[in-house]
């Protein structure tokens, strides 16, 4: 598969789940949870990775996929905790994965600005999962507003992440406050730093063949 539909659809998938997590019910939990295995199969297993790599990824997929199972079967707080920890840290080294094949185009194409705002999206979706295995694992309220669904700490970390900061929750144990600021300032960074820079060096159609990434 070339990465801008690649890219492309591990967006579409992305924002299809932030859509479904509106909703609650027996059916839509199982739907979001095979849209981001799909997701992670998209962005983690690559056909050109050595087979050891393939199979790392795999295997992670599937403990991810297990463990958000079993919490959703048994609702025990640990479990919920450590799925939302590995979600996390796939979320992140998604990004990383991510960034790392933008950066080896030497030409800016429709496919690195998929590929930006992929990262983008995935970084606010990792520190969502982050702000749930905490509050999972402390079984204390993060927020001063009190507890909230799920699907609000999606919500609670692109408001963090675009720095729009409504204020209709705000923070209230330490540790997230900090990780608030980290958020804030790698989300700006990553807007000023790297976005307008793709977007500006924007390659004309005629320009794109000059890609030298394996599509």
């Amino acid at each position: 598969m070339k990465s801008e539909a690649r890219f492309a659809l591990a967006l579409a998938l992305l924002l299809l789940a932030y859509v479904l997590q509106s909703f609650t019910g027996t059916i839509v939990e199982p739907v979001v949870d095979l849209l981001f295995i799909l997701l992670f199969l998209l962005v983690l297993i690559d056909p050109r990775w050595p087979k050891l790599g393939i199979a790392a990824g795999l295997i992670a997929v599937a403990v991810s996929a297990s463990l958000t199972l079993a919490y959703g079967a048994t609702d025990n707080l640990a479990l919920g905790a450590w799925s939302s920890v590995l979600n996390a840290t796939l979320l992140f080294w998604s990004v990383v994965l991510v960034l790392v094949r933008v950066a080896r185009q030497r030409v800016v194409t429709i496919s690195t600005v998929f590929g930006a705002l992929l990262a983008y999206a995935l970084l606010g979706f990792a520190f969502a999962s982050v702000y749930a295995a905490i509050d999972l694992a402390t079984g204390d309220a993060i927020f001063a507003q009190g507890v909230v669904p799920q699907a609000d700490y999606v919500y609670f970390s692109f408001v963090t992440l675009t720095t729009l900061g409504f204020g209709d929750l705000t923070p209230a144990l330490d540790i997230i406050k900090r990780l608030v600021v980290v958020e804030a300032l790698i989300g700006q960074i990553f807007l000023v730093v790297l976005v307008a820079r793709l977007v500006s060096l924007w390659a004309r159609p005629q320009d794109a063949g000059q890609n030298t990434e394996a599509q």
